[in-house]
């Protein structure tokens, strides 16, 4: 399995809320275990994961958000001219958001068979498996 983590997904892993940590730890659990099992996301997921706490200055979380980024066990993907092509063109057919496009894009061309977030319309694309995670408070 190719899982690909929305940068929520990945908030989730490292500060959610227990019962949102393990959803996404269930599905980290079958892509590891798979035969193949790769664990993919955007080089975008970082900055839009070690933001807020960049901006409260709050270096644990920081730190806690930065390992799981340089701990191994993920494939970060770049950006690029085209994967930008690819995103504007589901961007003006599926009225994805530009950050959601990029990342759909990303794992189009990564051949992702289950991308995992909590963004309900990431799912008006239909081609990958989305599983969304519900915010639960």
């Amino acid at each position: 399995m190719r899982l690909y983590l929305d940068a929520n997904a990945i908030v989730f892993t490292v500060e959610g809320p227990t019962h949102l940590r393990e959803a996404v730890a269930v599905w980290l659990d079958r892509a590891e275990a798979a035969v193949n099992g790769v664990i993919l996301t955007s080089r975008l997921s970082r900055i839009e994961c070690l933001t807020q706490s960049l901006r409260e200055k709050d270096s644990a979380k920081f730190e806690a958000m930065d390992r799981f980024f340089t701990g191994g066990g993920i494939e970060i993907l770049s950006l690029d001219d085209g994967l930008v092509d690819i995103a504007t063109d589901l961007q003006r057919d599926f009225s994805l958001r530009t950050i959601d496009a990029l990342h759909v894009a990303t794992a189009i061309r990564a051949k992702a068979d289950v991308f995992l977030t909590r963004d309900g319309g990431i799912a008006r694309y239909a081609t990958i498996r989305t599983v969304r995670i519900e915010r639960i408070s």
